[in-house]
């Protein structure tokens, strides 16, 4: 199973809370409409957008670092929960098939009703 020390999920919570939706859109059009603003010149709304489209992305950031991180933290375990079972049970399924194969699995089934 993977590592799931304290450093790896607080890596992976700031992943997750960098790229939610709430976060990366918001910077992404700021980002956009600033550069459009700078480089092509424009009304005043594009900088009004821009700084708004960061702040935004910033706050979401933010609380999804401070209020959401125990969410998070609980997603990325399931997953590694998930992934690990998920494993173990490919894992049965070849050794089963191996045992087929090798015509045992009736010798085993045999040993466990004795």
């Amino acid at each position: 199973m993977k590592n799931v020390s304290k450093q790896i999920v607080r890596k992976e919570v700031f992943k997750a809370s960098i790229w939610k939706p709430t976060t990366s859109m918001p910077v992404g059009v700021g980002v956009l409409c600033g550069g459009i603003y700078l480089f092509v010149g424009g009304p005043g709304a594009l900088s009004l957008i821009m700084y708004g489209g960061i702040s935004l992305g910033i706050f979401s950031f933010i609380y999804n670092i401070i209020f959401r991180r125990e969410k998070h933290s609980n997603d990325y375990i399931k997953k590694l929960e998930k992934e690990f079972l998920d494993k173990e049970k490919k894992d049965l399924r070849i050794l089963r098939r191996s045992l087929r194969s090798t015509k045992l699995e009736e010798d085993v089934k045999k040993e466990k009703k004795e």
